[in-house]
């Protein structure tokens, strides 16, 4: 529904719009810049998911990285030792603050490694670079709700990669937002979303216009996974990071990222 209430008050007056939405709406297919709550203003700087919870057990990394090379068949993954780790960031002239890194088609994790954003933002790289390459106009579209719903982060990369391009940022301010909202999704839904099936029937039919018209008869299987694959141009224009990461989070397809590799 179109959301018409306006208002310059302070986090209570927030508080109720936000409940409203909840309440009446959702923000599936509606454009990030026309939320009200994203056009209210801000009375702090703190980051819609911050960067607590991000650490998981053995077990739940493992889970992860299972579903993650379903959903990116065409990456592979290398875990060393942590010793290991830091000789192939040496010789390989890595950032040695890097925790992890990846180069070709394969992402190289430390065996201690526990940071659940960590492992996101590697496996989501490519996909960022292929969306600010051949989709840009989803990609301005993600990278303006991120500058807004995570100020603190947006901060902190312009420090840390100060010695970066523009461009560079941009693509890391996109990929470490949508790790954050694909990790808090993951820790909202265990069993994650349902399967192809039955997503196809109910969930499309509630956020359709995040695909062009009629894309999912035309889906292909991965000759790997068997999974459906998603392209870029399957994605619309107004797609935001909640609905990305619904669509991530969803079992039984994969995503063709081999474009968006750093060869």
């Amino acid at each position: 529904m179109q959301r018409l209430i306006r208002t310059k008050s302070l986090p209570q007056a927030r508080k109720f719009v936000k409940e409203f939405n909840e309440k009446y709406g959702t923000n599936f297919g509606i454009a990030p810049d026309k939320t009200v709550t994203d056009r209210l203003p801000k009375s702090d700087a703190k980051d819609k998911i911050s960067k607590e919870g991000a650490t998981a057990t053995q077990k739940q990394l493992e889970g992860l990285l299972n579903f993650l090379k379903q959903l990116f068949p065409d990456l592979n993954t290398r875990i060393y030792t942590r010793e290991k780790f830091e000789q192939l960031k040496r010789e390989r002239n890595i950032n040695p603050l890097a925790e992890a890194f990846i180069q070709g088609d394969t992402i190289v994790l430390p065996q201690d490694l526990k940071d659940v954003d960590v492992i996101l933002e590697e496996h989501l790289h490519p996909l960022v670079t292929l969306l600010q390459k051949q989709r840009s106009e989803i990609f301005w579209r993600l990278h303006e709700e991120a500058k807004r719903l995570f100020p603190q982060l947006e901060k902190e990369i312009n420090e840390s990669y100060s010695q970066f391009p523009q461009s560079t940022r941009e693509n890391e301010l996109v990929t470490q937002a949508l790790s954050r909202y694909f990790r808090q999704d993951l820790g909202r839904n265990k069993s994650r979303h349902n399967k192809f099936k039955e997503w196809a029937e109910k969930f499309i039919r509630m956020v359709k216009n995040l695909f062009q018209e009629d894309v999912l008869p035309s889906l292909k299987l991965h000759k790997n996974t068997r999974n459906r694959i998603i392209e870029l141009n399957d994605l619309h224009s107004i797609t935001s990071l909640a609905d990305l990461t619904t669509v991530l989070n969803t079992e039984g397809i994969s995503f063709n990222v081999k474009e968006g590799l750093n060869n």
